[in-house]
């Protein structure tokens, strides 16, 4: 298994011009938020945005909830790595708010991690704190490694300052 961004990009464009023929609103969204992935692999965070949304924009119209959620919380992640955290946080609560509405555990767990994240990059330490702290006690991040890991480290930053 090899990791080619291009080639992804390049095989899911194809695909959506297709699905596009069959008016396949939900497989558009998919690779729409995929198309975004690989942009955002490759740092092309910008671009990813515009894809990004396109796919929230086809999930909202859908109803689909789960897939909103998540593609919220990517928008989220994608205006952290810009370092527009009013941005970034804005995504993440609305990730929250569904998240929370469909009772998805696990993702409400990560969604407090991102919130931890981006109110440790912006310097409200007390603010990362109350989140990181309300994710570890929902137990559910030992199924995410990376989660735990930002979750861990934010926590040692908070206690080390």
């Amino acid at each position: 298994f090899v990791s080619n961004y291009d080639s992804a990009y390049h095989y899911w464009s194809l695909a959506l011009e297709q699905w596009q023929l069959t008016n396949n609103v939900r497989q558009e969204a998919k690779l729409y938020g995929n198309l975004a992935l690989a942009l955002k692999e490759q740092n092309k965070t910008f671009e990813a945005i515009i894809y990004s949304r396109k796919a929230v924009d086809l999930r909202s119209k859908l109803n689909d909830s789960l897939q909103l959620g998540i593609g919220y919380n990517n928008l989220g992640i994608m205006y952290e790595r810009l370092g527009d955290t009013k941005k970034a946080l804005f995504f993440h609560y609305k990730a929250l708010d569904i998240r929370q509405a469909i009772n998805d555990s696990s993702r409400i767990s990560s969604t407090y991690v991102n919130l931890g994240s981006v109110y440790n990059l912006s310097g409200k330490l007390d603010s990362s704190y109350y989140f990181i702290a309300k994710a570890v006690k929902l137990d559910t991040l030992s199924k995410d490694t990376w989660c735990s890991a930002i979750a861990y480290s934010i926590l040692g930053e908070y206690y080390y300052l």
